[in-house]
């Protein structure tokens, strides 16, 4: 993945803490790449940070990701390229990156409203 990927910048592993949000509030995706997930907290804390997420379509990240509002589900489970194919697609497109950035700040909006 690194490989085609080399393009867009820096591919970073984090776990939370400050740097962990820091780099999450700056980044313009984050990506999860689990098959099985619980619920996908990562996914959550991004959300939070107002950065949108690419994943599996699996239970649990399915759960934490509305696919096309606040990240995208990649319907090829465990196909590699299709994940870095999604990755470029966004990291390319600027109105789809907004789309995503919207429908988060939508969604966190009447989060907070409730």
């Amino acid at each position: 993945m690194r490989g085609l990927l080399k393009d867009f910048g820096e591919i970073v592993g984090v776990g939370i803490s400050k740097i962990g949000i820091e780099r999450m509030q700056h980044a313009w995706i984050i990506t999860s790449t689990s098959m099985i997930e619980g619920w996908g907290m990562t996914v959550t804390e991004a959300a939070a940070c107002g950065t949108p997420c690419i994943a599996y379509d699996v239970p649990g990240l399915r759960d934490s990701i509305i696919d096309g509002r606040t990240g995208i589900l990649v319907k090829k489970n465990g196909s590699i390229k299709r994940l870095a194919e999604t990755m470029i697609e966004v990291l390319k497109d600027k109105q789809l990156r907004e789309m995503l950035l919207s429908g988060l700040h939508n969604l966190t909006e009447r989060e907070a409203l409730k």
